[in-house]
């Protein structure tokens, strides 16, 4: 089985992420797994959700899709969570599945200085557009083992719904209706 693997910390999770997965599901995966990062290194633990109640966002968001799966596999391990060790558990518990890392080409222009970025690559690395400088080198982007995508996005961001929610903005056409009601039911993003 090939698995992609869409690492995050969805906070919260919108349908940016929804055409991401379902991309990579249609056209290269057999499943597509949302590993939610409880503390990505690159960003303020402070700030973020609580860890568990993003995790019920993406398990609620998961269930209305056979192929989508919710993994709270960083949970058990050491934080901040890095993606090569992620990657050397889940090889621990599952041997027999292939897996790939999907990331947007603004992490790509990064990896080299990520923590074990071999690792990464030597999984495969699926990448799809995200804004970037135009002069920007990336370094990784000629590398056998990345495949850059033609994936159609929209332009969306969680840091963008989060200033919406809390400016009183309707979000319904950005975020899928679970993860609304959860935002809801937990008062998340008001001031």
């Amino acid at each position: 089985m090939k698995v992609g693997l869409f690492f995050g910390t969805f906070d919260p999770l919108h349908i940016g992420h929804d055409q991401i997965a379902s991309y990579f599901l249609e056209n290269y995966f057999d499943q597509i797994w949302f590993v939610v990062t409880p503390h990505n290194p690159h960003k303020e633990k402070l700030v973020l959700t609580d860890e568990k109640i993003r995790l019920e966002m993406v398990k609620k968001f998961c269930d209305s899709n056979v192929n989508f799966v919710c993994s709270d596999v960083e949970f058990s391990l050491k934080q901040p969570n890095h993606t090569s060790d992620t990657i050397s558990k889940l090889y621990e518990f599952y041997p027999k599945i292939d897996f790939s890392v999907i990331i947007g080409q603004d992490n790509l222009m990064h990896l080299d200085q990520w923590k074990n970025y071999e690792t990464i690559l030597d999984t495969g690395v699926y990448v799809y557009p995200r804004e970037i400088e135009s002069n920007s080198n990336i370094i990784l982007e000629d590398h056998p083992k990345v495949k850059i995508c033609d994936c159609k996005l929209m332009e969306i961001s969680s840091s963008d719904i989060r200033v919406n929610i809390s400016n009183g903005l309707n979000i319904d056409h950005l975020v899928p209706d679970k993860v609304i009601e959860l935002i809801n039911k937990n008062k998340l993003y008001t001031p």
